[in-house]
């Protein structure tokens, strides 16, 4: 399942401090942008929720794998999360997950050189909307770095030609979803086919 949340007008970061742990609350304090502070909040506050939904966890703990990612402890569930200007993105499954949320905005065609095929700059050179274009391609790469647990540098090894909203691609479940402007992105083993857009945090 994947819960995105974009009502930031609704809550005050501050009030959900004492529900962090110490290495997230640390992180926080050291963010100087506004949104960059709410979304470091207020993710974690949304996986809270995930996890208690779809799996009955209440109390979950964490430990750090290759690279700094957080794990469940335990088993039995994985999460990742994404956020972007505009909104964020909790996802959460029994199998490894990567979860990606990208704004449509202007970029460099450098970009686009450095991990984009040349049949996926085609596709975003012929579009009537680029910035859309580019990023749902973008969104579904760093959705499968993420879930095979590789680095940014590789997004090049993935490649998203086609414009199906929910396919399967590497042996894994893909799905974009268009939320306006922005772009959420999945990969997994299992099929995710709908996006719980939610004002609630908890």
């Amino acid at each position: 399942m994947i819960y995105f949340f974009d009502s930031y007008e609704k809550y005050d970061p501050e009030d959900f401090l004492k529900l962090l742990p110490e290495n997230r609350l640390k992180k926080y304090r050291g963010l100087k942008r506004k949104r960059d502070r709410e979304n470091c909040v207020y993710a974690y506050i949304l996986l809270l929720r995930a996890l208690r939904e779809e799996f009955g966890i209440t109390q979950p703990r964490f430990d750090f794998i290759a690279n700094g990612k957080p794990v469940l402890c335990g088993g039995g569930a994985h999460f990742n999360i994404s956020h972007c200007g505009k909104g964020l993105a909790v996802a959460v499954a029994k199998a490894p997950i990567g979860v990606d949320v990208q704004e449509a905005r202007s970029f460099g065609d450098g970009v686009m050189k450095r991990v984009f095929s040349a049949e996926e700059t085609a596709i975003v050179n012929a579009s009537a909307d680029r910035e859309k274009a580019f990023a749902r391609i973008w969104s579904l790469k760093e959705s499968a770095v993420k879930c095979f647990a590789k680095s940014v540098a590789e997004l090049s090894e993935f490649t998203f030609e086609g414009a199906q909203n929910h396919f399967e691609k590497y042996g894994k479940n893909f799905s974009a979803f268009e939320l306006g402007d922005i772009y959420v992105s999945s990969c997994s083993d299992e099929e995710i086919l709908k996006i719980m857009i939610t004002e609630e945090l908890v």
